[in-house]
């Protein structure tokens, strides 16, 4: 039987020496990944169990690499604004 651990951790060394890449962890892609994430707008709790973290404290440390969180937030009530008196002045020129 293998011990999967171990055969992945000397397949991914082997790789990165093949690769010549050095001082990088199988852990930064997780930070990547979660970076992603947030810079794609994935909301805060998502994350946090996407990524199976128990507290919001992890996931914070990649909240501000969402840009366009607090605009795109915003232009959700401003869409919903323009819904609603889209829709009133339908119904007046339907009165009408």
């Amino acid at each position: 039987m293998h011990d999967w651990p171990t055969v992945v951790h000397h397949a991914w060394h082997a790789e990165m020496e093949h690769a010549r890449i050095q001082n990088f962890r199988w852990h930064d892609l997780r930070h990547t990944w979660a970076s992603w994430h947030a810079q794609n707008d994935t909301d805060i709790h998502t994350l946090k169990d996407l990524g199976g973290w128990k507290t919001l404290q992890m996931p914070m440390r990649y909240a501000h690499l969402s840009v366009g969180h607090p605009a795109h937030a915003a232009g959700r009530v401003t869409n919903l604004t323009l819904r609603s008196e889209g829709q009133k002045k339908k119904k007046a020129t339907e009165v009408a």
